[in-house]
């Protein structure tokens, strides 16, 4: 699902089956129930309808207008808002030292709040990689207005896990991967993230925009702790 926000939030549609017999308890378990809630109340509206074989009616799904993005954007920060106990000057300091390159500063207020809104039941041990990424998500939404904020996109080798591509022709990129350190394979936290970010060339989506100032910010983590390498 949050792959899903991404792309709405990008403007682009996503396909998902449509069901009329809704229930709204089944929404919490059944995924494609809450597209379809959401389609009905008009937070999404449906365009390249089709009828399968089988009788399954599917769409392509998308984000009515500005007035209701605005609304996602809202629901996406609520969703973190009320967990971060640090003040909103010290969250602005957080994102402005990303945008100007100061990872010491991003890294120490990251680590921080991760500390404060993680706990051990947040996290899936198998799977530790999505809640980061989920997170991040919800503090960077906000660079909207001058940063298209992606996810999970094909770029040189791989599919990176957030980039931030400048509105502004001559504005900063920024590639954020994270990586679990896996000890079996002699990683550290020291190393394992950035060295990806650089053989699969994820930065390649920015180069062929025009983005030649690119920072490059590889998140290493194990359980809570983090550290970060940029270059």
């Amino acid at each position: 699902m949050q792959e899903d926000l991404a792309r709405l939030m990008e403007g682009e549609g996503i396909r998902k089956k449509i069901t009329n017999l809704l229930a709204y308890g089944e929404i919490a378990d059944t995924p494609d129930a809450l597209w379809s809630f959401l389609l009905f109340s008009g937070y999404l509206k449906a365009k390249e309808k089709t009828l399968s074989e089988y009788g399954e009616l599917s769409a392509v799904l998308l984000i009515p207008n500005k007035e209701i993005r605005y609304v996602y954007r809202e629901i996406i920060l609520g969703w973190f808002q009320p967990n971060i106990r640090i003040a909103d000057k010290q969250y602005e300091k957080m994102l402005k030292a990303l945008l100007s390159g100061n990872i010491a500063v991003f890294e120490h207020n990251f680590r921080e709040m991760i500390q404060v809104v993680f706990n051990c039941f947040d996290v899936d041990r198998r799977q530790p990689e999505v809640a980061y990424h989920a997170f991040s998500l919800g503090l960077l939404v906000s660079l909207r207005d001058t940063y298209e904020v992606k996810s999970n996109r094909e770029s040189g080798d791989g599919r990176y896990d957030v980039l931030l591509l400048p509105r502004h022709p001559n504005g900063r990129g920024i590639v954020l991967e994270f990586k679990k350190v896996r000890k079996e394979h002699g990683e550290t936290l020291d190393n394992a993230a950035l060295r990806q970010i650089r053989e699969r060339r994820y930065d390649t989506e920015l180069r062929e925009r025009g983005v030649s100032d690119i920072v490059r910010i590889g998140i290493a983590f194990e359980g809570k702790q983090v550290r970060m390498k940029a270059e």
